[in-house]
């Protein structure tokens, strides 16, 4: 005598076609509309279970606070003085904060565009910037030369420091110059 499953046997009195164990069975309809109803309450318990587990409020399951976030620019001025100012490289770093360089755009009249910049630094609290123009009219005194954009994440206030690496005149001699940051 052969041994049927429950499944096998419901298909065996419904009728439904199935092959088990190289024996092929035929049921009907009825087997059918059983299966398609077993199937139905089987996505309704998964539906359910997963809506159980939904957390309520004041439960364990609480919301992350994400830190307070703003953007800040900040200006870089360049004071050459009387005399013509053609290159620079200054480096700006972070002591303190969370701080992301997240742009930088170029200044005002010939260092308008943006300025050369090191990618792999700005992934760092820091970044090298610099730029050269071969205009014929080239600017003396203060000259905004670019302007960075951040992202300051927390509260802590960042702390900045701006070091001019080189200044260069026309004729690529070093110029004495100060570099200024304008928050």
């Amino acid at each position: 005598m052969k041994k049927f499953s429950v499944i096998s046997m419901l298909t065996h009195a419904s009728k439904v076609d199935f092959q088990i164990e190289n024996q092929s069975l035929r049921c009907g309809k009825q087997a059918s509309k059983i299966f398609k109803t077993l199937a139905s309450m089987l996505a309704m318990m998964v539906a359910v279970a997963a809506w159980a587990d939904t957390p309520e409020k004041g439960d364990r399951y609480e919301t992350p606070t994400i830190p307070p976030m703003r953007f800040e620019t900040l200006g870089i001025y360049i004071d050459a003085g009387d005399k013509p100012l053609a290159a620079y490289q200054f480096e700006l770093t972070t002591s303190r904060g969370d701080v992301k360089i997240v742009g930088i755009e170029g200044g005002q009249g010939v260092f308008s565009k943006p300025p050369y910049y090191d990618p792999a630094a700005m992934k760092q609290d820091r970044v090298k910037v610099g730029a050269f123009s071969l205009a014929d009219e080239l600017p003396t005194g203060k000259v905004k030369v670019a302007v960075l954009h951040v992202v300051v994440s927390g509260d802590l206030e960042p702390e900045y420091a701006v070091k001019l690496t080189t200044a260069a005149s026309k004729d690529g001699e070093k110029i004495e110059a100060e570099v200024r940051l304008g928050i």
